[in-house]
């Protein structure tokens, strides 16, 4: 080919054969290839319908059909620049956020630009809104795949290609066969219409949505006669017979904790021998909806629906003939609500948090609503003996695991530096209030004793703090300050014993005392349960009770482990006893129950008080609701309540401490008889196998004793 075309419209360009960017049509077609081997074979062995070269004018590129010296261009309909101004008026805010449809390719600009935008989802994270992009003519698309390094949009599934003289029917049976994948929501269009004549991509959806609603009504309608005997007194039966149950659990891909909450959920419910099936988005740029669920409903045809923090009646396509199961994990509007209250039918249980305040404000039925903690799944960590390996890099006497590496005092420095001097006394007298506390021997301190340190602090200087600001002051010492300062003084007692101590978590190694015995962070998944097994004691230790996920988890894993002894931890059983007496006497409120109270109930008063350091006359809640919070658990906030050991495992000093350290790493037998029957009272109590097992019980209860009451 010659350097320049002279008879060329575009004078004094230098061109280039197409040929010569074959490279990078073949790269495209070989990615292009993973997912659709047909049409990369097409492609490939493409016969263009003459010679293109390619030319470049400033920020333009030329194509251009080569017959002899003249070249006769190709138009270029939309280049770089117009192709970014026309996504600005789609999509002003410059985030892809809905699925859009490119007709025509020409030189690829738009496809290439659309591809690339950002897709963040503050609604649904992680959720990619699938490209549909459909050409005419092969040649175009053949073209422009010498331009383009296009290897991981033309490999990536959310990007739906469609190509040839056929692409728009093609588009529509996509559409009729993946109503998951979300429809175009915008069309731009370049060069001619690709449509058939009579077709337009608003007939082609509306065809779709025809279809899927004609599927929906004939799925949905088999309901009646699929659940045809499912009774009330049919389902008790096979809920407490232990037969085996077809559970459907469903959840979404776009929140990360939720969907490895039902999948721990599910695979409990399959260690109890049912068989289990999860309905999520099995990609990125799918969304689930009623035909989704109703195509699954009449396939897996389930016993028994279950979702965490959603109720049926938002999902019209779930059949009402069977229990559907809510855990509550999570305080969302569409929960706590009058509606969701509203909305329970016979057939719907709850699980979890929140059961008086949902029936007591919103009219969900107590009698359907289990207490449960969040689970934890037993089998999350390997109980098998540490490796050699894992052995070597962390066998040690005591461990402990936290990010809470941060010092009180620095803690305290970044508050002081955005105070007024007034201000600044007064934090600094709150915190020696607090470090004096603990110097002399003081348990963990609670909101309304913090509260009162302000106060004192305040009376002396004689000034006063709004109270907003005192509640923001509560907050900041209790969360950060105090935080830090009853887990530090612990870790401090433990390095003053001598014994092999490592601290595992973000920034320990800036530590002024405790860098010695920094470990680094360790993984959640590959480190935490060789960490729980190789340590001989691990440690937990924080100023709001012992009862947390970690503990869980550790003892799950088969760890043993000793707590720093917290009021909160033994209060627990207190309130238990105050509870059954409260139900025997048919308590109501806080006035009936002080009116009511004998010596020995009065007497329970005074020792809460005591233990929540709160005068009586200064608590933020009163007995009878901290009482049904407690109820409200299953008892599980409080570490007394769940374990008979813990007096056993709890130290409240550094003589404590160092007592039942000697004891318990001398100790085996001791050790691994305490750590096994915790371990088992987490299984029992707080595992997803056992919240799963009393859950199917207290359903197969309700059920049965509805039907006595309608018979």
């Amino acid at each position: 080919m010659p350097a320049q075309l002279t008879d060329s419209a575009e004078q004094g360009l230098q061109w280039h054969s197409l040929d010569q960017m074959r490279r990078q049509l073949d790269a495209n077609c070989a990615a292009l290839a993973r997912r659709d081997t047909d049409l990369a074979t097409r492609l490939t062995s493409h016969v263009a319908s003459g010679h293109f070269a390619i030319a470049v004018r400033g920020n333009s590129v030329i194509i251009a059909a080569i017959d002899g010296a003249a070249a006769t261009v190709r138009p270029c309909l939309l280049s770089a620049q117009a192709a970014h101004q026309t996504l600005e008026k789609v999509y002003p805010a410059g985030e892809y956020h809905e699925p859009l449809l490119v007709a025509g390719v020409d030189q690829g600009w738009l496809w290439q630009q659309a591809y690339t935008m950002p897709t963040p989802s503050r609604a649904l994270p992680g959720h990619r809104p699938p490209l549909y992009l459909v050409v005419r003519d092969i040649e175009d698309l053949w073209i422009a795949l010498h331009l383009h390094d296009w290897r991981d949009m033309l490999a990536d599934p959310r990007v739906r290609l469609f190509v040839g003289s056929g692409a728009a029917g093609e588009l529509r049976q996509s559409l009729l066969e993946h109503p998951e994948i979300p429809e175009p929501k915008v069309a731009l269009t370049i060069g001619p219409s690709i449509w058939p004549d009579g077709e337009s991509l608003e007939s082609i959806i509306a065809q779709s949505r025809t279809r899927h609603a004609e599927r929906y009504r004939h799925l949905s309608g088999q309901y009646p006669s699929l659940y045809q005997g499912a009774t009330r007194e049919s389902i008790a039966a096979k809920l407490a017979s232990g037969r085996r149950l077809r559970v459907l659990g469903i959840t979404s891909r776009y929140t990360t904790f939720l969907q490895y909450s039902m999948r721990d959920w599910l695979a409990a419910m399959g260690r109890l021998g049912h068989e289990t099936h999860l309905l999520i988005e099995a990609a990125p740029y799918e969304l689930l909806n009623n035909l989704t669920f109703a195509q699954t409903c009449a396939s897996f045809r389930p016993d028994l629906i279950l979702m965490i923090d959603h109720f049926r009646e938002e999902y019209a396509a779930l059949p009402r003939q069977i229990p559907f199961v809510m855990w509550v994990q999570d305080r969302l509007p569409n929960i706590f609500s009058d509606r969701g209250g509203a909305a329970q039918g016979p057939m719907d249980f709850c699980l979890g948090f929140g059961r008086l305040h949902l029936s007591g404000r919103h009219g969900y039925p107590a009698a359907r609503y289990m207490p449960a903690t969040i689970g934890i799944n037993e089998e999350r960590f390997d109980r098998s003996p540490p490796t050699a390996d894992q052995l070597k890099r962390h066998r040690c006497d005591v461990s402990y695991v936290s990010h809470a590496s941060t010092p009180a005092d620095v803690l305290l420095k970044e508050k002081l530096d955005r105070q007024t001097d007034l201000g600044r006394h007064v934090l600094r007298d709150v915190y020696d209030r607090l470090v004096a506390h603990y110097d002399a021997g003081g348990v963990a301190v609670s909101d309304v004793a913090i509260r009162l340190f302000i106060e004192e602090s305040m009376a002396r200087r004689r000034t006063t703090i709004p109270d907003a600001d005192i509640r923001a002051l509560v907050v900041f010492f209790n969360q950060q300050v105090n935080n830090a300062l009853f887990r530090h003084q612990t870790l401090n007692w433990l390095a003053e014993l001598g014994v092999d101590l490592k601290i595992y978590g973000r920034g320990w190694e800036n530590h002024p005392t405790l860098a010695p015995f920094a470990c680094g962070v360790a993984d959640n998944i590959a480190d935490l349960g060789a960490i729980y097994r190789a340590s001989t004691i691990n440690i937990q230790v924080t100023p709001h009770g012992a009862v947390h996920q970690r503990m869980l988890d550790g003892l799950a894993a088969g760890g043993f482990f000793l707590a720093r002894w917290h009021p909160g931890d033994v209060v627990g059983p207190i309130y238990e006893e105050l509870s059954q007496w409260c139900q025997k006497h048919s308590i109501a409120g806080n006035e009936q129950l002080y009116a009511r109270a004998d010596e020995r109930i009065s007497a329970l008063f005074d020792r809460i008080n005591e233990l929540e350091t709160s005068p009586a006359n200064r608590r933020e809640m009163t007995v009878f609701d901290v009482m049904h919070g407690h109820r409200d658990s299953d008892f599980m906030t409080s570490a007394a309540s769940i374990w008979r050991e813990y007096d056993r495992i709890a130290f409240n000093s550094r003589v404590e401490l160092e007592l039942k350290v000697s004891h318990f790493l001398r100790n085996k037998p001791d050790r691994d008889a305490v750590a096994a029957s915790m371990r088992q009272a987490v299984i029992d109590r707080a595992s997803y196998t056992g919240i799963s097992r009393r859950l199917l019980t207290f359903m197969a209860d309700h059920l049965s004793r509805a039907q006595a009451i309608a018979a």
